[in-house]
Formats: structure tokens, C-alpha cells, sequence
């Protein structure tokens, strides 16, 4: 596979062409996903990450002018969540869902579009909390922590660093998710 890094410095953006099937998008709120021009449908696994059991996203349009409308579904293609940042501070649209036991450990596909009669170049994604903060353009690309490490007091009075295969792994191999738009 051939890969091409398209620059274009008078607006300080890259596009990577080529990408490899594995690669996943980082973003936190240290590390925000920033997109220009495009934004394809994104990947995420939801999982506990706080004791709220809640799906917090926040999604930015660029400037004044730009206006995205963001969509969230869930692993069958029911539509959870959708709003614009249409007259809101900052461009933003906070996402916050809670999440059942029933729904943690599945695949869920999150896209920003641009709002009809508005355009849009720049977008940032923060996934703050409900989720790991990797996005992936189909669900086989999404990253998975396969152990979970963990440790105990030892009965000496160190600790033992025990290790467990994360049981999300199993869950994962019986979902199916959908795929179409």
C-alpha cells in the first residue's frame, strides 16, 4: 500500500492518504481529535470509566460561522443522541448520555456533519468520559485493552501485580454492529 502526506502549510493542515487498516484516532481532552474539511463516521467502545456510567462527548465547530450537527447510534443504528452547535457558546455540543450495564462494552459510531445552509472546516472531538478515547473509521480498527492489570497487597506486605483478561474481550466477539448509515 502506497501512503502520500498531502500538506498545505498556508493553512496548517495534512491529509494522510494510504492509512493502514489498524489505526486508531486518540482524543481527550489533553489531546483533542482535530478534523478539517472531513469527517468520516467514527468508531468508539463504550466501557465504565467513571462511577456517573455516563457517555460525555464534546464536539466543536471552528469559528462563528461554521456549524456542525452531530449523531450518535447505537451497535444496531438506533439514533441516541443528535444536535447542531447552532447558536451555542463556543460552537459546542455536549453529549451526555447514561449508560446501562446492558449497553457498556459495545461499539457505537459517532458523525459530525456539516448543518444544512452552513459550512464547516474545522472540528475538534473530545471524548471526556464513557468511552476509550480511541475513534476508528470501522469497528475492526478499533484498539481493545486486551489485560487488565491489577494490584493486591501481598500477604508479605508488598504487592502482586496480577493480570486478567479483560472480560469485555468475550462480549465483544458476540456483538455485531451496524455499519450503515
Amino acid at each position: 500500500m502506497r501512503h502520500c502526506l498531502k500538506m498545505d502549510i498556508g493553512n496548517g493542515i495534512a491529509e494522510f492518504a494510504g492509512i493502514a487498516k489498524s489505526l486508531c484516532l486518540l482524543s481527550t481532552p489533553k489531546n483533542n481529535l482535530k478534523l478539517y474539511k472531513k469527517c468520516p463516521k467514527l468508531y468508539f467502545l463504550t466501557e465504565k470509566t467513571s462511577d456517573s456510567q455516563r457517555l460525555c462527548i464534546d464536539a466543536y465547530a471552528g469559528t462563528p460561522d461554521e456549524h456542525i450537527c452531530l449523531t450518535i447510534k447505537d451497535e444496531k443504528g438506533n439514533i441516541l443522541f443528535r444536535n447542531n452547535s447552532l447558536g451555542k457558546d463556543e460552537h459546542k455540543i455536549v453529549v451526555d448520555i447514561p449508560l446501562t450495564d446492558e449497553q457498556l462494552g459495545k461499539i457505537w459510531q459517532l458523525r459530525a456533519e456539516r448543518l444544512l445552509l452552513h459550512r464547516y472546516e474545522d472540528i475538534r472531538i473530545v471524548v471526556r468520559e464513557g468511552a476509550r478515547p480511541y475513534l476508528a473509521m470501522h469497528p475492526d480498527q478499533l484498539c481493545y485493552r486486551v489485560f487488565e492489570y491489577n494490584f493486591k497487597p501481598a500477604p508479605n506486605g508488598g504487592f502482586e501485580l496480577g493480570c486478567d483478561i479483560n472480560p469485555l474481550i468475550s462480549k465483544l466477539a458476540k456483538n455485531t454492529v451496524s455499519t450503515s448509515s
